[in-house]
């Protein structure tokens, strides 16, 4: 790795790597996201090797390109001149039939050429009734969101509806689980301190991954306002923990989390209040989500995650490598336990 600061993972996958794969004859090289940060390492080029490239979404294009959130005029050309790459890759995968068709409308790219393979998501340690005690304590119920400060994740509305119900009865606290370096926090701030619902409205960061399935496990509601997803892992793992929920119906979420979630305008304050209150004081509902969420989330699994893009990866060393080098499969050790 050439010692050249924040370039050096630039140099590194643009001469580095290459050289090495061509030294130690890869069969394929695997490049699991694209990065619109010039400090971030870039796709490889001039690799001989057959490349495969998982471009989970185009959000860095599409909802950063845009005002008032618009990334610098650096990132969105790096960015840009990373999706050329990808294009040129043998395969590329993405996480769901809704990035597939954003991709192929923007990149010039042949629909062959591009698969969807659906993350998974992980079991909790433990069920909904052998989870320790309420986060808050036994007495307090709340609505849990998980993600982060950027501005499409739609925490700042969240917090404006989340006080509209509860000056309309909504009993619940709110716990954000955000990193406070994850976006923007200043504006999420200033609508906290407007709010005056200091004491109601929780911000937890650096839980351990039991904690975020405790979190999970014992909230009343999960809610997920984003305003741009290309998969949407945070409703899932809350539907696998058993707990239902409220979400944006934009058409990733809509795809991952079928006809199990209580979907929502995203840009509507009313509307997520109302669907806070609504679920709140719907015992029922709230039971038949949690249950169909059960459901919904045992159809993704790492394991299948993992099967497909191994058989992917076969796929494309058949094409284009000597037969002599193609007839032995990759490991499958390598990537499936």
């Amino acid at each position: 790795r050439p010692p050249l600061g924040k370039l050096s993972a630039f140099a590194t996958f643009m001469w580095s790597v290459p050289r090495l794969a061509d030294t130690d004859r890869l069969d394929l090289f695997h490049a699991p996201t694209v990065h619109p940060r010039a400090s971030w390492p870039p796709l490889p080029r001039r690799i001989q090797c057959p490349l495969v490239v998982t471009l989970h979404d185009l959000i860095p294009l599409t909802y950063y390109s845009k005002p008032p959130h618009r990334m610098p005029l650096r990132s969105r050309l790096f960015y840009r001149w990373n999706l050329r790459a990808a294009a040129a890759a043998d395969l590329v995968i993405t996480v769901s039939e809704a990035s597939r068709r954003e991709i192929l409308r923007v990149l010039s790219i042949d629909e062959s050429r591009v698969r969807t393979i659906y993350n998974g998501v992980g079991l909790p340690q433990q069920t909904r009734s052998e989870a320790p005690g309420r986060l808050l304590g036994a007495d307090q119920p709340y609505v849990l969101y998980v993600g982060s400060f950027e501005p499409r994740k739609n925490l700042l509305r969240l917090i404006r509806a989340y006080s509209r119900a509860v000056r309309d009865g909504l009993r619940y606290h709110l716990v954000v689980v955000a990193d406070p370096a994850s976006g923007q926090t200043a504006e999420v701030e200033s609508e906290l301190a407007s709010s005056g619902l200091e004491q109601r409205i929780h911000f937890l960061h650096g839980v351990s991954e039991q904690d975020l399935w405790n979190a999970y496990a014992h909230a009343d509601l999960f809610v997920f306002p984003s305003l741009a997803e290309g998969f949407g892992l945070p409703p899932l793992e809350a539907m696998a923990a058993g707990t239902p929920v409220i979400a944006s119906g934009i058409p990733a979420l809509r795809e991952v989390l079928g006809e199990a979630a209580h979907f929502v305008d995203p840009h509507s304050d009313d509307e997520l209040a109302a669907a806070l209150l609504e679920l709140a004081e719907d015992r029922a509902r709230r039971n038949q989500l949690a249950e169909a969420g059960l459901s919904q989330a045992s159809r993704y699994t790492w394991r299948d995650c993992a099967e497909k893009t191994l058989a992917s990866y076969e796929e494309v060393i058949r094409e284009r490598l000597p037969s002599d080098r193609a007839e032995t499969p990759v490991r499958e050790g390598a990537v499936v336990k």
